[in-house]
């Protein structure tokens, strides 16, 4: 994992990062938790809205303002390799249920294993996520 004085230093020095081409994954849940709500946010749900896998997160981020096109940009300029794993969205709906928090983490997991070694990952969360399990996510 890089740490804060070394990206500070690739920042003031990008040819560190051509001469190595340091390898980020890209992942994220997005999901802002009514908890009032009486329909939980259950893994259907997600996949109502979308869970983007690899490509799929470059065709739906690459010109917009979220997180994850911050994130394209900062690699085309400081020269570092990013690859989109999986990035999950649903809507504000009630709290993730335990089944679709473990589902998606798992996946999310199993992908860093298969495609790693990584020099860092990129976690695009929303802030307001509440899972069964962890009440602050």
């Amino acid at each position: 994992m890089i740490s804060t004085v070394h990206w500070l230093a690739v920042i003031n020095n990008p040819k560190m990062i051509t001469e190595s081409m340091m390898r980020f994954a890209i992942l994220g849940i997005s999901h802002e938790t009514n908890t009032f709500s009486i329909v939980p946010a259950t893994y259907e749900e997600f996949e109502k809205v979308h869970i983007l896998r690899g490509e799929e997160i470059f065709d739906q981020f690459a010109d917009s303002e979220y997180t994850i096109s911050g994130y394209i940009q900062g690699a085309e300029e400081l020269g570092f390799d990013i690859v989109p794993l999986m990035y999950a969205v649903t809507g504000p709906i009630g709290t993730i249920t335990k089944d679709a928090y473990d589902r998606l983490s798992s996946e999310m997991l199993g992908m860093l294993c298969d495609q790693g070694p990584w020099d860092g990952v990129l976690l695009s969360n929303h802030g307001a996520a509440v899972s069964e399990e962890f009440p602050d996510m």
